[in-house]
């Protein structure tokens, strides 16, 4: 279709628009409009001869004064529309969305516009309209605050409540356990009640929120959040519930108990809650604790706020609480799951290790043998144990789709874990990105898998071009784990990669002692272009055996040695990691060039087939997931 008019170059304040080629037709008549108005527009028919599309479209987002993307159908599902959206996100652009059609935003773009100005096209006539988007814009070149013309909008599934980590009010910092312990019981007790919908708030500092932005962020219209204080076996809990919409207080309450009295407490607040909220359930029993031992209770909360750091000397303390539950109440089922998940996690520390695979294999059977019902399907638990057994992406893939297409309920949602692991391990990671969300949307917030999940699409954000997002989600992890080392290095290799290099240097002042050191001075230094002086440094984290092995794929990775990245890479598939998290992971932390290098290199390529991914495949599974949407 002929362009309507010579897209705008220039030093004066213009808008860039974003849109979908499919749609030219009705945009051009948007732009065209827009220019008799006065307004400098670039599109993409501003891109030279011989001049590289990227390069050009990013320094034309970068240079505007607001982004304006008209958004139908066609543009969700536009690569470009997507990675231009991203883009103008991480450069923290102003970004003026008009919604042309009625569509359905993926999950990363609902997550990364729900809180920008939006026009419906469809809720004006023509002159309204034409007035609407004249003004915002006016107010954005003019560089003045614009006002949000969206509200709050609820899910549809109901209420929302984001539940929060309980503050440790106590003298004792060990007490912390109990705070996120009573928060993640209310969490996964209240989620399966009609009509509400229970949102993890655990990313977040609950001393430090505004409600409306936290409403915004999670599409709920409650917060809870308080304190807890514990001396001896004298406990004290106060909370609250907020509303987003205003920020004023609903309720409040105060119990004191003791330790004796927990279950009978969690029950209490949980109705009391629902109370709240007008919420009504005709279940006997909110909360399920799976025992009726205190004792053997603290235990498992002490195991899962030990697992909750994920780290070696995390999950060894964790068997041990774990163990010290089993020993108190031998049919604690819940303590059994739990303690096959802290063998099986160990492997990834210290590789496939018989001794480890024979203590998960007989906590998990112990779980079953007793009735335990898992997050996951027990043939998943099973293929975690037994590499061997786990079939070609391939298959993986054309599993999950069938359970998608039947509706079964025996995948309890895993289907879109499954598919979304897949579409990741075949680099597509926009559709990977959809598909794992869309899995949290579903399933109770904070189970075992649901974290691994939240912490997959964290990863998937830089690789998607979402740093203001990625940092920001760190931002809040790190203000309630400071002690998080691997996420502390992961937002510093975000600040250097994104400019904030006084960010950067004091975060690395802060790991100095860490043994991730070498790492982070090496990525530092390659990432500026002196790698003549990061070269040194390869070696000695190469040969440090604290340093994990994702670590040691993307310093390899970083200076494009393709022969010990898939060294590495192979280790890492030994020890039983999924293909998608190995692939994720070294493509987040380097550049598209350096990723490119690896991706396209004979070693990967013959990597990827030994691993079930088959010459092909990738592009395969790429029109069955479009052909399914359709």
């Amino acid at each position: 279709m002929k362009k309507p008019f010579t897209a705008y170059s220039g030093s004066d304040p213009y808008v860039f628009v974003s849109y979908a080629h499919a749609d030219a037709d009705s945009v051009y008549a948007e732009l065209t409009r827009l220019r008799q108005q006065e307004f400098r527009i670039w599109y993409d028919e501003g891109i030279g001869a011989g001049l590289a599309w990227r390069d050009e479209v990013a320094l034309a987002i970068v240079e505007c004064s607001v982004f304006l993307v008209f958004l139908t159908p066609r543009a969700v599902l536009s690569r470009a529309c997507q990675q231009e959206i991203n883009f103008a996100m991480s450069r923290e652009i102003d970004i003026l969305v008009v919604y042309l059609e009625d569509c359905e935003l993926t999950p990363g773009m609902e997550m990364g516009l729900n809180n920008r100005q939006a026009i419906n096209r469809q809720a004006y006539d023509d002159e309204a309209y034409s007035d609407k988007l004249q003004e915002s814009l006016r107010i954005y070149l003019s560089g003045a605050e614009p006002a949000t013309t969206t509200d709050l909008a609820l899910d549809s599934r109901g209420q929302g409540i984001a539940i929060l980590p309980l503050v440790n009010r106590s003298k004792d910092p060990e007490a912390e356990y109990l705070g996120d312990g009573i928060a993640e019981e209310l969490i996964t007790g209240m989620a399966g009640i009609d009509g509400l919908r229970v949102v993890s708030g655990f990313s977040f500092n609950s001393t430090q929120y505004d409600a409306r932005n936290l409403g915004l962020k999670f599409k709920v219209d409650t917060i809870l959040d308080g304190s807890i204080q514990k001396i001896g076996e004298k406990i004290r809990i106060n909370v609250r519930l907020t509303a987003t919409g205003n920020g004023e207080t609903m309720w409040a309450r105060k119990y004191d108990r003791t330790m004796a009295d927990i279950f009978e407490l969690q029950d209490t607040v949980a109705a009391s809650i629902l109370e709240a909220l007008n919420v009504h359930t005709d279940r006997d029993h909110l909360m399920e604790f799976g025992t009726s031992d205190v004792q053997a209770y603290q235990s498992l909360l002490l195991g899962i706020f030990s697992m909750r750091k994920d780290s070696r000397d995390g999950y060894q303390s964790a068997v041990a609480h774990f163990r010290r539950a089993i020993e108190l109440d031998p049919a604690f089922s819940r303590a059994w799951y739990q303690l096959g998940l802290c063998y099986w996690e160990l492997t990834v520390f210290l590789g496939q290790q018989d001794e480890l695979l024979v203590h998960a294999r007989e906590a998990f059977e112990s779980s079953r043998e007793q009735g335990f019902s898992p997050e996951i399907p027990w043939v998943q638990v099973n293929r975690k144990l037994d590499p061997a057994s786990r079939p070609s992406q391939r298959r993986l893939a054309e599993e999950a789709l069938e359970a998608l297409d039947s509706g079964s309920d025996g995948w309890l949602d895993y289907e879109y874990v499954q598919l979304g692991r897949c579409l990741g391990a075949a680099g597509l990671y926009t559709e990977a990105f959809d598909y794992l969300s869309r899995y949290l949307d579903k399933v109770p917030p904070d189970q075992n898998e649901a974290r691994k999940v939240r912490s997959e699409v964290l990863g998937l954000l830089p690789i998607l071009g979402q740093f203001t997002e990625a940092i920001q989600q760190l931002n809040d992890h790190l203000a309630n784990e400071p002690d998080d080392v691997a996420a502390s290095l992961d937002r510093c290799m975000l600040y250097f990669r994104t400019g904030q290099y006084q960010k950067a240097e004091q975060q690395f002042e802060l790991l100095e002692s860490s043994h991730l050191r070498d790492f982070l001075r090496f990525y530092q230094l390659s990432w500026s272009g002196q790698q003549a002086a990061a070269r040194p440094l390869l070696d000695s984290i190469l040969e440090n055996p604290a340093v994990q092995l994702r670590f040691k794929v993307r310093a390899c990775a970083m200076v494009s040695d393709v022969e010990r990245t898939v060294h590495f890479m192979e280790e890492s598939v030994a020890r039983g990691a999924p293909l998608f998290h190995i692939r994720m992971l070294m493509t987040s932390a380097i550049s598209e060039q350096h990723a490119e290098c690896i991706e396209s290199s004979k070693h990967f390529l013959d990597f990827l087939h030994r691993n079930g991914m088959e010459p092909g495949w990738p592009e395969e599974l790429a029109r069955l997931v479009a052909s399914r949407r359709r």
